[in-house]
């Protein structure tokens, strides 16, 4: 199954990190940087790529970046490719 619709990115990549961050942000394609996120109350549900828990609370975390997909799309690819979007804001945006 690939996560689909939703992509988050936090303030880890934006540059507003702390020395108080509870995690590393995860950057990899795989597992571990899926969670399952319930749509309209539930019991529906989707898979997405994040960077942070959508679940444990980051002070460190003032801005979000949200990627939504289409069916069938490379959500791998969406993923990595946010990831160095933020990355690129960051440097020429000086943080």
């Amino acid at each position: 199954m690939k996560p689909a619709a939703l992509l988050f990115l936090s303030a880890a990549l934006f540059g507003a990190a702390t020395s108080a961050r509870a995690a590393t942000p995860c950057t990899t394609v795989g597992p571990a940087c899926t969670e399952f996120v319930k749509l309209g109350g539930g019991p529906a549900q989707s898979l997405v790529y994040r960077t942070d828990s959508l679940t444990a609370p980051n002070p460190a975390i003032q801005r979000a970046l949200i990627m939504v997909h289409g069916t069938n799309r490379n959500a791998d690819h969406y993923f990595l490719t946010s990831i160095g979007a933020a990355l690129s804001l960051r440097f020429t945006n000086g943080g």
